[in-house]
Parts: structure tokens; C-alpha cells; sequence
């Protein structure tokens, strides 16, 4: 949620050059056992090892889904969403690109990284958690591009000091209550088909993860639900760790 750093991280990861996949895996076997051990992998070496070599793919990926080149014959129902964040993205698009490319790829990485058994996540429980990342993320920007600078440096200075993501969210909900700060609405439908689409875009990005779909017996009828997983090649560099 805090965009000056999230900014700041993202410069640095872009001034990089791209890696091979094969120093990605060597990076992996080097940090996976911290992923493992506090279960948030997207902010680990490894989460931004990652990042650093799929985020250019998926930047473009995710520009062309908000700020498409070519019209679209047929407007689709989440635009209404993306006007939205244009508007308040105005002038300062690459920042809104970047955030949710991040976002994304950090709730992936988190979600589907959790230890060597367990490297899947269903979609729709993955979609309700990134839903709430993004709107943190959007909340947090609107908040400091309204807020005095005085206001927005003790905000941001109070979420320095809070390391969890529950904690920092917990702060900012009291602070925009404190200043009578109401955010806009994102409607919650046409969001989670957006962020469905963003999602797409960055898995194409990054071949790091991919769809699955797995078989569950719910009285007695087999019932199929649609996964992310991380891709075959990362799991067996997991495995041999």
C-alpha cells in the first residue's frame, strides 16, 4: 500500500537486466527455504527474484488490457471500473500499471508458494484476496493524492512502522476514519472481472504459474474448480532443494 516505496522498489527491479530462467531456479534453491518458513514468498528474495525477471512481460501485458492500443469492438463491462482508475491515475498511469502488476504477481507468489505440498490456490478464494489488495493499494494512493503533505508523511511514516500487511491496513482504516476520509467506490462485480483479466495478462506474462482445474465431491457429485499452480518447472526445482 505504500506507493512511494512501491514505486521506488519497482525502479530499481526495472533497471535490472532480465534473467534466464535457469538463475531464476538457482535463486530459488539459494532463498526457498525462507519462503517456505514464513509463508510470504512474494516479499522474499525470492518474490523479487522473480519479479525482476518476468515484470517487463507482464507490464506490457497489463498496459494493453488498461490502456489498450486498437478500439474494442464491443466495450467491455468492467470499463466502467477502468475509467475509474484512469481518472485517478490521470498524469501518473505507469504508476497505476506498475501497482497492478505488483499487486498481482505478489498475492501470486504468496498464494502458490507456501511450501514444496502445496503450490496451488483456488481462483476464486485467490480472486477474493487480491480484490481486497487492490482496493488497499487504490484506497492508500486516492488518500495520499488528496491528503496534505504534512498528513501524507505522517501516514506514510506510520506505515513504515507496521510490518504486516493486517497491521498496516488496520492503521490506514483508522487514519482515513480520523481525517473523515470516505474512498471511492470500485464496483465489486465489475472489479473482479477486471482483476480476472489483469490476472490473465500476468500469468501470460510470466510462465511462472498456470491454470488448473481440480475435481472435488461435494455430496456426492464430483464438482470442478478452476486452480493457479505454479508451473511444473518450479515445483521440481522445489523438490530437489
Amino acid at each position: 500500500m505504500h506507493m512511494e516505496k512501491i514505486k521506488g522498489t519497482l525502479q530499481e527491479q526495472l533497471a535490472l537486466e532480465k534473467e534466464s530462467k535457469q538463475l531464476a531456479e538457482q535463486v530459488l534453491k539459494a532463498t526457498y527455504a525462507q519462503a517456505a518458513l514464513d509463508g510470504k514468498a512474494g516479499e522474499t528474495k525470492v518474490g523479487s527474484k522473480l519479479m525482476e525477471h518476468v515484470f517487463s512481460d507482464c507490464y506490457d501485458n497489463v498496459k494493453n488490457v488498461l490502456f489498450p492500443q486498437k478500439k474494442r469492438g464491443v466495450v467491455p463491462k468492467y470499463q466502467g471500473v477502468v475509467n475509474q482508475l484512469k481518472a485517478l491515475y490521470e498524469g501518473d498511469e505507469d504508476t497505476l500499471i506498475k501497482m497492478s502488476v505488483t499487486t498481482i504477481l505478489n498475492t501470486l507468489i504468496g498464494a502458490v508458494l507456501h511450501s514444496a505440498g502445496d503450490t496451488y490456490t483456488y481462483l476464486d478464494c485467490f480472486m477474493n484476496g487480491l480484490a481486497d489488495d487492490f482496493r488497499e493499494e487504490v484506497t492508500s494512493y486516492e488518500y495520499l493524492k488528496n491528503a496534505t503533505r504534512q498528513d501524507g508523511a505522517f501516514f506514510e511514516d506510520g506505515l513504515k512502522h507496521r510490518g504486516q500487511k493486517e497491521y498496516k491496513v488496520q492503521y490506514a482504516h483508522k487514519a482515513y476514519k480520523a481525517m473523515g476520509f470516505t474512498p471511492q467506490e470500485l464496483d465489486t462485480t465489475n472489479l473482479y472481472k477486471l482483476l480476472l483479466v489483469l490476472v490473465d495478462a500476468v500469468l501470460k506474462g510470466s510462465g511462472y504459474f498456470e491454470y488448473k482445474i481440480e475435481a472435488e465431491n461435494k455430496n456426492g457429485k464430483l464438482v470442478q474448480r478452476k486452480a493457479l499452480k505454479a508451473a511444473d518447472w518450479l515445483v521440481e526445482t522445489w523438490e530437489k532443494a
